[in-house]
C-alpha cells in the first residue's frame, strides 16, 4: 500500500478540508480547530478510482448551482398553504 500524499490543503480560520490520493483512492478529510486540541478530523471520505468522475459531476452541479443562486440573490418565494376556509370560496 502505497503512503498517502497530501496534495490540496485548504485552510480557513477553524476549518480545514484535506484531499490526498492513496493507490486506488482520493481520500477527503474534514478538520475542525480546537484550541487545546489543535487540529480534529471530523469526517472522513473515501472515493475509489472508479467514482470519480461521478464525484466530480456532483461537485461541479452543486458549484453551478451555489454560484448561480448567489448571483441571482433572489429569496425564494413562498407559497401559501390553502386554508379549509379558503377552499370553502370555491
Amino acid at each position: 500500500m502505497k503512503k498517502a500524499k497530501r496534495i490540496l490543503p485548504t485552510i480557513g480560520d477553524k476549518k480545514k478540508i484535506e484531499v490526498s490520493v492513496e493507490t486506488d483512492q482520493v481520500i477527503i478529510k474534514f478538520l475542525t480547530w480546537a484550541e487545546v486540541l489543535g487540529w480534529q478530523c471530523q469526517k472522513t471520505i473515501r472515493i475509489d478510482a472508479d467514482m470519480m468522475p461521478d464525484f466530480q459531476r456532483a461537485l461541479l452541479v452543486a458549484a453551478r448551482q451555489l454560484n448561480a443562486d448567489s448571483a441571482n440573490n433572489e429569496k425564494p418565494e413562498i407559497i401559501p398553504f390553502p386554508l379549509v376556509r379558503d377552499q370553502e370560496k370555491f
